[in-house]
């Protein structure tokens, strides 16, 4: 799959971020957002795996239903920069 510069940077950027989450009382919901950002920009792309698609709409629902447990939110986001790995390979 081949991404514009500007997408592989952005998608860079929040796999960086989720690596190493600081613990903030609003961490759920900037990790939702950024989740849903990496989700619209794969969508642009037709040859995006379906899969990996699926596996990050799962993630959305895991950092929606987490909202309050910063610890999980933490851990799901680990989680979800472990899955961006994946888009490079």
């Amino acid at each position: 799959m081949k991404l514009s510069n500007q997408d592989v940077t952005r998608l860079t950027e929040i796999r960086i971020y989720f690596r190493e989450p600081p613990y903030s009382f609003k961490l759920s919901g900037y990790a939702l957002l950024q989740v849903e950002e990496s989700i619209t920009i794969l969508k642009k792309y037709p040859s995006a795996p379906a899969d990996l698609l699926d596996k990050m709409e799962v993630f959305r629902a895991l950092f929606q239903s987490t909202e309050n447990n910063i610890a999980a939110t933490m851990e799901h986001m680990k989680e979800f920069a472990i899955l961006l790995n994946e888009i490079n390979r």
